[in-house]
């Protein structure tokens, strides 16, 4: 066994807590975006979490149940390469959602969209991204004639929710149909025997982490130890057990600012990663040479998993690794392992039921919205925004008393359920100000900006025609979606 000790005087481990709408026929009706309406910020992009990932055979049914409720159908020879040569082995599916503001601001997805020739403010119920490529990595695409049929979980029962696509070149919404009602449990697996899937097939993510993005801004996330046991893990650092196979890195760390590891006497850290190349065991030569530049920081989604990166006189050298722990110390880890699970599942489940209710809660069970997917790319079930209390409101913006400029201000509403966007270069808006919980300012630089909350409780309870909104900036690094949360909320 190789030991390698690394002393780093201040380790930065950042913690990331760890329908049935009938066939659309394939019509969509085109938007042409004005000038009026907010280009998406993509300077957060970094933030996103990693697609969850399926692996598929195309010469078969597959029924694939995500770590959110929804369920992909995809019938026999769905895929065909990109000159319509049917695919005959493997497909990877990639597939994400985006259910809280913070999700699709950072993804710099427009919600905005000209309909009828008035900008419209949308209100999701549940968006997603789906992509897919061959096995050895070649793209793919949707075979002609064939639909994807995916089932989201319904939150909001109104009757007038669209389903629409996103373009990808201009970032342009296409409205693809209606949900006249949302589809049921009975609708779903009648489309699964449509499509020729039999009864019981499902397939999971053969990638061991699920990750779940509630509905919500308590951005908990779903991971798992094993491939078998997902369990919840709020903001902690979970040890893993120590192989005695692999060879250990000794990182000496402030373990004062790190609580979860300062508990046990010894951690260790090994090799975590798929790629045989990043093994640090497989490189020889780096037992041989002075590590220099050392960071190490958490990877979204994960509660033990650690990309470590360095500098060698070869070049920069990235793996990833997480620590483990044996003995008492893993004994230790398995019982708070357990007392998380129990405590924060249950906890959760109090929160939600008494927050939304029962019958909320039973409506998300047991209702879906229904999309038709025809092209790999994002899909949103939405509605518009119409409030009969809004009022058209011009916005003065100021930052450190100097206007703002280039830069999309998102207006987070319903306890911070929603957002409605407008652009510092038109600062127009139609909206009820009582119902703005906190307005976060995005330049196309990445710079952000929260309004001061003395300003924002003016600004709620004023109806005039005109308001002001003062913004004071956020100095310190925004370097996932829980220090971004944090940020919003400091206001």
């Amino acid at each position: 066994m190789k030991t390698i000790t690394i002393c780093i005087a201040s380790a930065l481990i950042f913690l990331f807590t760890a329908c049935n709408g009938g066939p659309s026929n394939h019509k969509t009706q085109s938007t042409s975006l004005p000038t009026e309406i907010s280009k998406p910020t993509e300077a957060l992009t970094h933030l996103n979490l990693p697609p969850e990932r399926f692996s598929i055979r195309n010469n078969q049914p597959n029924r694939i149940e995500t770590a959110d409720g929804s369920e992909i159908l995809i019938s026999q020879g769905s895929f065909v390469f990109e000159d319509g040569t049917p695919v005959t082995g493997k497909v990877d599916i990639m597939f994400s959602t985006y259910n809280s503001p913070l999700e699709i601001i950072a993804a710099g997805i427009p919600m905005q969209v000209k309909y009828k020739g008035k900008v419209e403010n949308f209100i999701s119920d549940g968006m997603f991204n789906i992509q897919a490529m061959a096995a050895n990595g070649k793209p793919v695409k949707i075979a002609a004639g064939k639909d994807l049929q995916i089932f989201t979980p319904v939150s909001d029962m109104a009757a007038d929710y669209k389903y629409w696509y996103l373009e990808p070149t201009q970032k342009e919404w296409q409205e693809t149909g209606t949900r006249t009602q949302p589809a049921t449990s009975r609708d779903k697996d009648k489309a699964a025997a449509d499509m020729g899937i039999p009864e019981g097939v499902s397939s999971l993510s053969e990638y061991g982490i699920r990750i779940h993005r509630p509905n919500s801004m308590d951005l908990y996330r779903t991971v798992s130890a094993d491939e078998q046991e997902p369990v919840i893990v709020p903001n902690k650092i979970i040890p893993a057990a120590y192989d005695p196979k692999k060879a250990t890195l000794d990182l000496v760390f402030n373990k004062k600012e790190y609580p979860e590891l300062a508990e046990y006497s010894t951690v260790m850290w090994q090799f975590c990663g798929s790629n045989p190349a990043q093994d640090p065991q497989s490189q020889p030569w780096l037992f041989q040479e002075k590590w220099m530049d050392i960071k190490l920081k958490s990877v979204p989604g994960t509660a033990n998993t650690f990309q470590l990166a360095f500098n060698t006189t070869r070049g920069e050298f990235k793996t990833f690794v997480r620590p483990v722990v044996s003995g008492q110390d893993l004994e230790k880890a398995k019982q708070l392992y357990d007392q998380f699970l129990k405590e924060d599942t249950k906890q959760i489940a109090a929160d939600k039921v008494k927050k939304e209710g029962a019958s909320a809660r039973a409506i998300e069970k047991n209702m879906y919205n229904a999309f038709r997917v025809n092209r790999l790319g994002t899909y949103n079930c939405d509605r518009f925004y119409n409030d009969p209390k809004a009022v058209a409101m011009s916005i003065t913006m100021l930052l450190e008393n100097k206007p703002i400029e280039a830069s999309n201000i998102y207006l987070l509403t319903d306890n911070k359920r929603n957002f409605i966007t407008v652009s510092s270069n038109s600062p127009v808006v139609t909206i009820n100000p009582k119902i703005v919980d906190a307005v976060i300012c995005v330049a196309g630089t990445g710079a952000i900006a929260v309004a001061d909350i003395t300003s924002l409780q003016n600004f709620k309870k004023s109806y005039n025609t005109s308001s002001e909104l003062r913004f004071k900036k956020i100095n310190h690094k925004i370097f996932n979606m829980k220090s971004l949360l944090e940020a919003l909320n400091k206001n």
